[in-house]
């Protein structure tokens, strides 16, 4: 298995306060994107480390599998009414990544933010429209120390 250290996955955090832009559309190879909207938030900085994701939330969520905890190197993924008319799988209509213990960074469109931001994992631990975690086969992320995160299977 590929491993990526958290120095590498800290690459989220590096675009937290980037402005948020529905359906952001820019050259993947830009190395420092103006903007994001959730799905081109995951795909380009795992692409920064030659993982290549789908471009659309509901793409991304069909290349991964179930992971049995919700631990860092992890997806989280939202579904929306709005997803469900889309006819989108399961109505996903969003998608975040677990960065620590603690915290996801995903990029909102919403009423409060309109940005790349941090939220507590424990918000999306108890959020009544998640689907997930999930993660990228073939995919693992590592401890300071490089002991793998996630279990193998």
């Amino acid at each position: 298995e590929d491993l990526l250290t958290r120095a590498e996955a800290s690459a989220f955090l590096a675009q937290v306060g980037k402005p948020y832009r529905q359906d952001a559309a820019f050259d993947f190879g830009d190395p420092d994107p103006p903007y994001f909207d959730c799905s081109s938030l995951t795909k380009w900085v795992m692409s920064r480390f030659g993982v290549e994701l789908p471009r659309t939330s509901y793409e991304q969520y069909a290349a991964m599998q179930d992971a049995p905890v919700a631990v860092p190197g992890c997806f989280m993924f939202g579904w929306t009414e709005h997803g469900l008319r889309e006819g989108r799988p399961h109505g996903i209509d969003h998608v975040n990544f677990i960065t620590d213990q603690k915290t996801v960074v995903e990029a909102r469109g919403d009423e409060k933010y309109m940005k790349v931001i941090t939220r507590p994992l424990s918000a999306w631990l108890v959020y009544p429209r998640r689907l997930g975690p999930r993660r990228i086969p073939g995919v693992s992320f590592a401890w300071p120390d490089g002991s793998p995160i996630m279990p193998e299977g």
